[in-house]
């Protein structure tokens, strides 16, 4: 019953919201379908992007918000009378419309678009093109009226900014079931975003690092020497780049002072400028100042014993002992984390990705089978597939885990994607496969003899290498790679930005050696290019079900792509409008 994402928490079928706490309650069953939820959350989805296209600094703000809401577990209500929060009132406004726009019993919260819109921004600001799919749907909002109670939510502990490796270890396995890795990974937040005297006290302009609008592993490599991650402890803790903490005196505020650490931007190792204890109000003018808390500072130094916490003040040094004071010790739970994150960019972004995922769900019970897209057609606890036609094979169970087959998918839509930049023609080349195939069902064969079929070798062959990288046994098809190659033509070419999921993968291949039987697929009938409405109509009907609003959207992918005499005998090499580069509504205007 969970057969596509977003699956619902607590819907039928899918699992149960573990208990709610005081002061949250059950949102109404849903009364929309999946496919009015799923253009719910696109046009949700479009509204948080033109947000952060008009304001950038909000992407980091959408993560700290989510952050906030989701200790104690996320209910869409943050107290803004607590300290803690101050700032996150412009997120939760620039986000009332959106929420005000969900239908009411959509089966869609608060609290549902602020994990959104946390996703979009780390989709949209992370340096590897990953995907950050909205996986589940149903969380419950705490009580109240919609804006109101945002503003106004129950009173949660958050984790102060001044703990050693040992506290800050102990909040998020206490809070959150999380380990020193998932922990680490979660901190990369902090490549994101700065730190305003006026909300936190801390005095960082330009961040924690000094790239961030993007989400990526430089917040760990400005904390660690050495070339590797293998590397001797003693290179990766003496050759990193110093850092000195100084006083912030916010006397000038309703804000404590507060102690943080401090380097100029670059990435050579050096002293990094400023004494320890320093006063200054607000902060020294070095335009690439980069700021650390302690709390970053945790993840690489274990200042156990060296911290005041009434204060934040240090009494032992990052580096190089001065003044005669001691180094701290490397943090021996969490530097190794740190250290692999620094010098693998991918590793961290797909741990983040894993943990902030579980951040999103806290307080819900997500065990289910079909727990995140792409789900298995046929598979436990999805859709059985309908009976395969003559000539087609099941595939072999995979043998491969979900995080396995994410990679090979996401490894095959780079390979599709530079296909497409060296080649944009490509992307109706494979719009026009992908229906071709489908005609009789998806089975990733095309019979070449057949003249409708003419130029669709070249994205068939185009595709060959992407296929062919597949592994054995990996659940994933040739017809699948096909389904990607459309989905992401598709992608790259709307005008609206609008992301075209791989929600299902498990298609079946007809019979036969891969590209050999891709060229020689079984005999279809294909609609002619010589239709009335009514024969038009009928047959989508008889073929995929499609009513007359469906055929007509399905024809709007004509709006990229030419016609040539030598595949149709038609003579249109300008297309069918006159942007026939970019999927969009100029076909009807």
């Amino acid at each position: 019953t969970c057969n596509a994402a977003p699956c619902v928490i607590g819907g039928n079928g899918s699992p149960t919201a573990s208990p709610l706490p005081p002061g949250i309650t059950r949102a109404p069953v849903a009364s929309h379908s999946d496919e009015e939820q799923a253009q719910i959350l696109a046009d949700a989805k479009e509204d948080i992007l033109n947000l952060i296209g008009d304001n950038p600094a909000l992407s980091a703000k959408f993560l700290r918000m989510a952050f906030h809401d989701c200790v104690g577990g996320c209910d869409g209500c943050i107290d803004l009378e607590n300290p803690d929060n101050v700032g996150l009132a412009e997120p939760i406004d620039a986000l009332a419309d959106t929420v005000a726009a969900v239908p009411d019993n959509a089966g869609i919260s608060r609290t549902d678009i602020w994990a959104l819109a946390a996703l979009t921004a780390a989709e949209e600001t992370n340096t590897a093109g990953l995907r950050f799919p909205m996986t589940w749907i149903g969380r419950q909002d705490c009580e109240g009226g919609r804006l109101e109670a945002a503003k106004a939510g129950p009173h949660r502990e958050l984790p102060g900014p001044d703990l050693t490796t040992h506290k800050l270890l102990e909040f998020f396995d206490n809070e959150f079931g999380f380990n020193p890795r998932q922990v680490t990974a979660l901190f990369g937040a902090h490549s994101i975003g700065s730190l305003a005297r006026e909300n936190s006290g801390f005095d960082g302009p330009n961040g924690w690092d000094n790239s961030n609008r993007r989400l990526d592993n430089n917040y760990y490599r400005i904390n660690m020497g050495g070339n590797s991650a293998s590397d001797p402890i003693e290179e990766l803790v003496e050759d990193a780049p110093n850092w000195t903490q100084r006083q912030v005196n916010n006397n000038n505020l309703q804000t404590p002072n507060r102690f943080q650490w401090e380097r100029n931007g670059g990435n050579g190792n050096g002293n990094g400028g400023g004494n320890n204890g320093g006063n200054n109000n607000g902060g020294n003018n070095n335009n690439d100042r980069i700021v650390m808390l302690n709390v970053d500072i945790s993840l690489v130094r274990d200042m156990e014993g060296f911290m005041d916490e009434s204060t934040g003040e240090v009494s032992c040094q990052f580096r190089r002992p001065n003044n005669g004071e001691p180094t701290c010790p490397h943090a021996a739970q969490t530097l190794e984390f740190a250290a692999e994150y620094a010098f693998d960019n991918d590793l961290f972004l797909n741990d983040f990705r894993d943990v902030f995922s579980l951040l999103l769900v806290h307080g819900y019970d997500t065990s289910v089978t079909c727990n995140a897209a792409p789900c298995v057609i046929g598979g436990n606890g999805s859709p059985t597939a309908s009976p395969l036609p003559p000539g087609i094979t099941r595939a072999p169970v995979a043998s491969h885990s979900d995080e396995e087959q994410a990679q090979i998918l996401a490894d095959a839509k780079e390979d599709i994607l530079n296909l497409i930049g060296d080649n944009p023609a490509l992307s109706a080349k494979f719009l026009r496969m992908a229906f071709h195939d489908c005609v009789g069902g998806c089975d990733g064969c095309i019979d070449l003899e057949n003249p409708d079929n003419v130029g669709l070798a070249e994205p068939i062959d185009a595709l060959a290498d992407t296929v062919a990288a597949v592994p054995d046994n990996a659940g994933i098809s040739r017809t699948d790679i096909w389904a990607l190659a459309a989905l992401t033509a598709a992608e790259e070419t709307n005008t609206a930005g609008l992301r075209f999921p791989m929600t299902w993968i498990g298609r079946q291949d007809c019979e036969g050696g891969r590209l050999e039987a891709a060229k020689a697929g079984p005999h279809r009938e294909l609609p002619g290019p010589d239709l009335t409405t009514h024969k038009l109509l009928e047959f989508f009907d008889n073929e995929f079900g499609f009513n007359p609003r469906q055929v007509t959207a399905l024809f709007g992918a004509h709006s990229i792509g030419s016609l040539a005499r030598e595949n149709s005998g038609f003579d249109g090499p300008n297309g069918w409008d006159n942007s026939n580069r970019r999927l969009d509504n100029n076909y009807y205007r």
